[in-house]
């Protein structure tokens, strides 16, 4: 059983932008576009494999998003897909990556207002040859 999760392009970028790139104040704007279109190709070439998957394996998908709004929807979505029960721990606070525990909540917003305009001015340019993947994933309103 296999389960497809994606997120936000922008919020993806920014997060793996600031993860990545500890110097960025120091960037130039020419590096710091490189870098933003590398993410943006990142998100790409992971959502089309994922998209595939989905079409070929017909896979059911949650997104990051829907996940945060409603956790209990993975519950429901494993149990579904795989005919099995579950019973998760009760325990809200998860542990994602080097960061501290926390509630789940979206961090979308967060993420994205760290970025400029000539960042996301970069970004949707980037991704909008890719409208169609992106709308797969439920996106459309990421361009502007």
């Amino acid at each position: 059983t296999c389960l497809v999760n994606n997120r936000n392009p922008v919020a993806f970028c920014s997060s793996s932008f600031f993860r990545n790139n500890p110097g960025h104040v120091d960037m130039s704007i020419q590096e710091r576009r490189i870098k933003l279109q590398k993410n943006v190709n990142a998100w790409v070439k992971r959502s089309t494999v994922l998209m595939k998957l989905v079409q070929a394996h017909e896979y059911p998908k949650l997104s990051y998003e829907d996940f945060c709004e409603s956790p209990v929807r993975l519950k429901e979505l494993v149990e579904t897909v795989s005919g099995i029960t579950i019973t998760p721990d009760s325990d809200t606070f998860l542990r994602i990556k080097d960061y501290p525990p926390s509630q789940i909540r979206n961090q979308n917003e967060k993420q994205i207002s760290r970025f400029s305009e000539t960042d996301i001015d970069i970004i949707l340019k980037t991704l909008a040859p890719h409208r169609e993947l992106i709308n797969f994933f439920g996106y459309p309103s990421v361009l502007r």
